[in-house]
């Protein structure tokens, strides 16, 4: 597990996360990573360990936070956990139930395995 720590609307959150839940990842101490939460509730959080908050992107988030990621290989990997989360493994089997078809606006992951 990898605990962190986020700002939002002036509170700081804590978290955790597996580390296998993001197979390509290697986290270090110090580094940033993008956390995504819920704008109307932030304690339901994930911190993303496969997506590092490089010198050259921290520009974009010098207001704190984005509602869409500007880098489309970040906002693809975003997209696609969640799809997947949705739609796929265990979560097929227990309601709410999800089809790729109530996503429309991922259409693009539909052909993703």
């Amino acid at each position: 597990m990898a605990s962190y720590k986020f700002r939002a609307k002036n509170i700081t959150y804590k978290g955790a996360v597996s580390l296998a839940a993001f197979g390509n990842s290697n986290p270090r101490i110090g580094k940033n990573y993008i956390v995504v939460y819920n704008s109307k509730n932030p304690s339901e959080n994930i911190c993303f360990l496969n997506l590092e908050i490089h010198d050259s992107i921290k520009n974009y988030f010098k207001k704190g936070s984005l509602s869409q990621y500007p880098i489309e290989e970040y906002q693809r990997t975003i997209d696609s956990f969640f799809f997947k989360s949705l739609t796929g493994g265990i979560n097929k089997y227990f309601p709410p139930y999800y089809k790729k078809e109530d996503f429309p606006e991922l259409e693009y992951l539909w052909k993703v395995k």
